[in-house]
């Protein structure tokens, strides 16, 4: 519990086991100035099966790539909590494997979810070089000033699917800035 503010003023590696975030009440912030690279083991942004209801933030200023492992927005399931961020402001963004982002809400009508942000003032490179990487309940975003270019994407660009007809709840994918996605193809994921 307590207030938590992480500055990594180089990479985030994870390989195996859990690095948790924030484990239950109080605002977490985390900055990596560097890249972050996933090919095992999981993260928690938020990581009680308790809810909470103060947002935790992750910054990544470099390249994001995962490949194999579980970036999990929250480890809660329910309503009434906060909603969790990871703001992208690298040049690249590669996803791959079997890995997943998600959420615990995932699969239930809760509509509490991960948020994601492509922030970066110019152009990001998205790369989904296998079809069996999954992003589950989360909500992502590209910024005004943010270029998304799928265009090269083994796999196109991937958003959740979410089982409401109400439009607040249903967009998982909201461009305000440009994504380019060439002749590749912009898909959700199965609910099932």
């Amino acid at each position: 519990d307590g207030t938590a503010a992480v500055t990594v003023g180089g990479d985030v590696i994870i390989s195996g086991g859990i690095l948790n975030l924030k484990w239950l009440a109080g605002v977490a912030t985390m900055t990596v100035a560097g890249d972050y690279t996933q090919t095992g083991g999981t993260f928690n942004i938020h990581s009680h099966t308790a809810a909470t209801s103060d947002t935790c933030k992750v910054t990544v200023n470099g390249d994001f790539s995962q490949t194999s492992g579980t970036f999990n927005f929250d480890n809660a399931a329910g309503t009434g909590m906060a909603e969790h961020t990871l703001t992208l402001n690298g040049a690249n963004f590669t996803i791959g494997g079997t890995a997943s982002i998600t959420h615990a809400n995932n699969l239930t009508t809760n509509y509490i979810f991960g948020q994601m942000y492509f922030n970066r003032s110019g152009t990001t490179v998205y790369s989904r070089t296998a079809s069996t990487h999954t992003i589950q309940h989360v909500k992502q975003t590209i910024q005004a000033w943010t270029t998304v270019d799928a265009s090269s994407s083994a796999n196109g660009f991937q958003m959740t699917s979410i089982a409401s007809g109400a439009a607040a709840t249903h967009t998982t994918l909201t461009v305000n800035g440009t994504i380019d996605m060439g002749d590749k193809i912009l898909s959700s994921r199965q609910q099932a």
